[in-house]
């Protein structure tokens, strides 16, 4: 379920609303804004998935799924279970009970 858009924050005049620079530095969160760093997104994810890897980068590894955004069946399989392993570790020293 979407957030609805928050208010306009308050921009420095040269500073346009719907800008990467509105989002992320000034946290605007206006419909204008939200759709700016979406689209900023979705291009820059497209651009890495179109990168063909570097020689010595390997499929199945978090490594290439993280830093090159490869999401073959490999990649997205090493990262999962690198994920499994993270949480497994951060949880298993919690008191319980």
């Amino acid at each position: 379920m979407a957030t609805p858009p928050g208010p306009k924050a308050r921009l420095p005049m040269h500073i346009p609303h719907g800008s990467l620079v509105a989002y992320k530095k000034y946290g605007c969160r206006c419909a204008e804004c939200r759709r700016g760093e979406r689209e900023y997104h979705a291009r820059w994810t497209r651009r890495k998935q179109e990168q063909p890897l570097p020689p010595k980068i390997k499929h199945g590894t978090r490594y290439a799924y993280v830093t090159y955004g490869c999401r073959c069946g490999d990649c997205r399989e090493a990262k999962k279970a690198s994920d499994a392993q993270m949480y497994r570790r951060r949880h298993q020293n919690r008191d319980v009970g």
